[in-house]
């Protein structure tokens, strides 16, 4: 329950943050590339040159906006994950059953999550744009198996997130980024649901002695 209520709140987050869903960000030009016509003009630009025939021209307002609601994602997770791991300790995760290994596991999620932040960061200002900053948060973990819940409901939002905002990339190149991205959050996700007693597939098992 307290992940669901996170969630929402996350949610309406990142419409505060963005100023409306991220697909509506664009206009009515869309995201699709434009191929330059041969012969150049490509519609009325006067006979500067600028196109150059068959190449593709990528909308990067679009691309913009998608990398800056990813950025607004990530950097949710970063600080979420950053205060995890300076409040809870592996002591704390052995005496509800579970390993160091995963509270290292959990280490390495920080990592992960602090990587993305950069790396988005990097794509937003190389297409001459300012990254969107992290807000101030307040998370509601105060032990470890409400952080576990949070962080499960956190990562399966954040896949589904990127899994819907992939269509509307139109350079190849930050779609790579993107899916580079979400293939790490899915397994970030996997882990989640295993370590909270559901398989990663879906489907429900009991692991160790812990019940969420």
């Amino acid at each position: 329950m307290v992940g669901i209520t996170f969630i929402v709140g996350y949610s309406c987050l990142l419409c505060s943050v963005l100023g409306a869903p991220y697909g509506y960000l664009y206009g009515s030009s869309g995201t699709a590339p434009v191929t330059a016509a041969p012969g150049g003009g490509g519609g009325g630009g006067g006979g500067g040159g600028a196109t150059t025939p068959g190449k593709p021209v990528y909308n990067s307002t679009a691309d913009i906006s998608v990398l800056q609601y990813a950025l607004t994602l990530e950097n949710l997770e970063a600080a979420f994950y950053v205060d995890a791991v300076g409040k809870h300790t592996s002591a704390e995760f052995q005496a509800i059953g579970l390993t160091d290994r995963d509270y290292q596991i959990l280490v390495n999620v920080r990592d992960h999550e602090v990587t993305h932040v950069a790396a988005l960061s990097a794509a937003i200002a190389g297409l001459g744009a300012t990254p969107v900053p992290a807000c101030t948060y307040k998370f509601p973990a105060t032990d470890v198996k409400t952080l576990l819940a949070i962080a499960r409901a956190l990562e399966k939002t954040g896949v589904s997130a990127y899994d819907a905002a992939a269509q509307d990339i139109s350079n190849p190149a930050y779609l790579t980024v993107a899916a580079t991205i979400v293939t790490v959050e899915a397994r970030h996700a996997a882990f989640f649901n295993y370590i909270t007693g559901n398989d990663p597939t879906g489907m429900k098992i009991i692991h160790k002695t812990s019940q969420y």
